[in-house]
């Protein structure tokens, strides 16, 4: 009689497909959830962040361990023994995705273009502030030529100015020469006056006869005295040239000294304007580069469209 085959039954064959076919699944969706709680999940201002995946349970481990220890040559089943026939080996076939390997691929997809999209509105905005601060300093640029462009024409009109005061002084210089030779031909003229009369005084006690030349020497004295006086009209025009030409120096250091001022308080506006320039740029860019740190964590961790954040 033949011995009898120890072969398992069909509903036991059945059973452990479908419980293979169970632990497989069950090990695609503990990868799927291993690569999910990977993944940098970004949160909102007001939210803490967001849960990970539920890692795989005890039951499920032990599954896997399960399916493991079944594809041994030998195995206990109710204490008999099983010689287990392996089967040919087949065309690998195509890997299929689940889907959640599927999900989460598109999940993923879908957070770098958040992504994308988040950077490219954020350097877009960076850019135009750049733009703005480039143009204001553009502008402070060209007011502050401006206010050179005024500085060296002031300081040519100081220079005429004082090339004209220069020509005055020696003008002056000239007329106080002039008025220094007329005193001293003045003064010639009195000391030969004098003589003449000591002459006369001695002639007359001496020759009688002598008075035409006497008369003569009188006339002589009078239009020296004409011309004494002429000069002493002359000296007096030449004062009244010289305080005029004093004052007018006067109002032209006055005017010079106004200019000074005036060019130096628009410099020192120039320069805060500067200063406060620079100050608002480097307070736009500590903003800016707050903004950027804020802005990289503005999703958050489960989908949504952009119009509902």
């Amino acid at each position: 009689m033949a011995a009898k085959r120890n072969r398992l039954g069909k509903k036991q064959r059945l059973a452990r497909q479908e419980k293979r076919r169970q632990d497989e699944a069950a090990a695609a969706n503990a990868t799927a959830v291993d690569s999910a709680t990977k993944v940098y999940w970004p949160h909102g201002k007001n939210e803490g962040p967001s849960a990970p995946a539920e890692a795989p349970s005890a039951a499920q481990n032990s599954q896997t361990s399960k399916q493991t220890a079944g594809k041994t040559n030998n195995e206990t089943h109710d204490r008999k023994t099983i010689a287990r026939i392996e089967k040919p080996k087949r065309k690998p076939r195509p890997k299929k995705t689940s889907r959640a390997e599927f999900s989460d691929l598109q999940r993923r997809v879908k957070l770098m273009e958040l992504h994308i999209h988040d950077i490219a509105d954020s350097f877009l905005k960076h850019h135009g502030a750049g733009q703005l601060a480039l143009d204001n300093v553009r502008r402070l640029i060209t007011s502050f030529n401006a206010a050179l462009a005024l500085g060296s024409e002031m300081s040519a009109k100081t220079d005429l100015a004082l090339a004209k005061a220069e020509t005055v002084a020696s003008e002056l210089a000239d007329i106080k020469a002039e008025t220094a030779a007329v005193r001293a031909e003045t003064a010639s003229v009195q000391a030969d006056t004098a003589k003449q009369d000591g002459k006369v005084d001695r002639l007359q006690e001496a020759l009688g006869e002598m008075r035409g030349a006497i008369s003569e020497l009188s006339r002589l004295g009078e239009e020296t005295s004409l011309s004494l006086a002429k000069a002493q009209l002359d000296l007096k025009g030449m004062g009244k040239k010289e305080q005029q030409t004093n004052r007018t120096l006067e109002e032209d250091q006055k005017a010079t000294i106004e200019m000074q001022r005036k060019l130096e308080t628009d410099m020192y506006a120039m320069k805060a304007q500067m200063d406060a320039l620079q100050q608002q740029v480097e307070s736009m860019q500590k903003t800016d580069e707050t903004k950027v740190e804020k802005g990289q964590g503005g999703w958050k961790g489960r989908l949504r469209s952009r119009g509902n954040k």
